[in-house]
């Protein structure tokens, strides 16, 4: 999958709360702006209607062309209003109106904490937003197994505590074994490395919860390995990136997360299907959203009809202290979603079409995702996992 990143500060309130008592509306005849003054005069009389328009008060946006008026229960109501509008455009050809209350809004809901023991778990924003207090309370009932997430960057330090838990020891179906992870640049076992971006993945993927230190990862249920590709400067080649998946394909993980820029030709994309095809889900990064005081691509986002999935981006809290910004820490967010999933009995080749259905789906013109992509929601994904009991393999 490809992904972008997200944050929502301002939504409409989910339970149609109603702000005031004016009426907000839209007119516009063959594509042109109607004050609503002026719907009465091409009508039969409607006394009543024409003297309220008349006196109201009404404000006017210059570029939207949305009109507010100030109806109320003792004038001409907003259900009133907006039923003669209604009825004009029926007798009116060419004639459109959009008409509703002034709904409220509201910043959304955020759980005070997560319901861990982690001190900074208080600091992990973008997990009080994906409501994860709940995700872990609801899908841990249904856990049967353990998954394998192989983190493709720089390499990972398992001294780490957050993730010493995590390692694993890994059977090649070619023989012989790794202990954590593997060196791609010289071909060891060292894969510990002193660029931490791959660190900062792996946390946010499976930080233990609940150990009292720092912060705390997407999933409980996983091992990781570390498939080093990049070298302390960042960089590596397409030739370890493939070398890499061949790996992931080998010792047979359940996830790839991989969290950087690689080449787009043909060639590179070979290893991935070939990981795909053997129902491993991919999760790559592709862009990340600013917070914003409303849903928007950043600047330094990839965008287009390859992008998936949105999911939070900027101001992450990847531990010690630190906050992050950019599609790697995205990324490893939505394969924690991935994980959790799995763990619950999903099939590979359902996880990802059940982590984009269940979106918060948002407008992006000016920087598209795809056809109904939207915006990372885990707690439905795994709503709808409980829901539908043949989705986890149950009858």
């Amino acid at each position: 999958m490809k992904l972008l990143s997200f944050v929502l500060l301002i939504t409409a309130s989910s339970s149609a709360e109603v702000y005031d008592s004016k009426t907000i509306l839209s007119i516009t005849l063959d594509d042109a702006f109607v004050h609503v003054q002026d719907v009465p005069q091409r009508l039969a009389p409607n006394p009543k209607m024409a003297a309220f328009l008349k006196t109201a008060t009404i404000e006017t946006l210059k570029y939207s062309g949305l009109q507010v008026v100030a109806t109320s229960e003792d004038t001409v109501s907003s259900a009133d209003l907006c039923a003669y509008l209604q009825d004009a455009a029926s007798r009116l050809p060419g004639l459109e109106c959009e008409c509703s209350p002034n709904f409220a809004t509201k910043q959304e809901a955020i759980e005070e904490d997560l319901g861990v023991n982690d001190p900074k778990a208080k600091w992990q924003r973008a997990f009080k937003r994906m409501n994860m207090k709940e995700v872990w309370r609801l899908s841990e009932r249904y856990v049967r197994r353990t998954i394998t997430v192989a983190v493709v960057d720089t390499g990972l330090n398992f001294s780490d505590p957050e993730i010493a838990h995590s390692r694993g020891t890994f059977y090649k179906k070619s023989g012989g074994r790794i202990y954590g992870g593997w060196n791609f640049l010289d071909g060891s076992s060292n894969f510990t490395s002193v660029d931490q971006h791959g660190q900062m993945s792996a946390r946010l993927i499976a930080a233990r919860k609940d150990n009292t230190l720092d912060m705390v990862g997407m999933s409980s249920n996983v091992r990781l390995v570390s498939l080093k590709v990049l070298d302390d400067n960042g960089y590596g080649s397409s030739w370890h990136v493939a070398k890499s998946m061949d790996m992931a394909v080998d010792i047979g993980v359940d996830i790839v997360s991989i969290s950087m820029g690689y080449s787009s030709d043909g060639l590179i994309r070979e290893p991935f299907k070939a990981a795909s095809d053997e129902g491993i889900v991919i999760v790559a990064s592709a862009g990340a959203l600013d917070i914003q005081d409303t849903l928007q691509v950043s600047s330094f986002s990839n965008y287009g009809d390859y992008v998936d999935i949105a999911a939070y981006g900027a101001g992450v809290y990847i531990g010690n202290n630190m906050s992050a910004f950019g599609t790697s820490y995205a990324c490893p967010l939505v394969s924690g979603a991935v994980a959790i999933l799995l763990a619950m009995g999903v099939k590979p080749k359902y996880a990802a079409g059940i982590i984009t259905y269940n979106v918060d789906r948002f407008a992006s013109p000016l920087r598209p995702l795809k056809k109904n992509a939207g915006a990372l929601n885990p707690l439905k994904a795994v709503k709808m996992v409980i829901d539908y009991p043949v989705l986890r393999g149950a009858h």
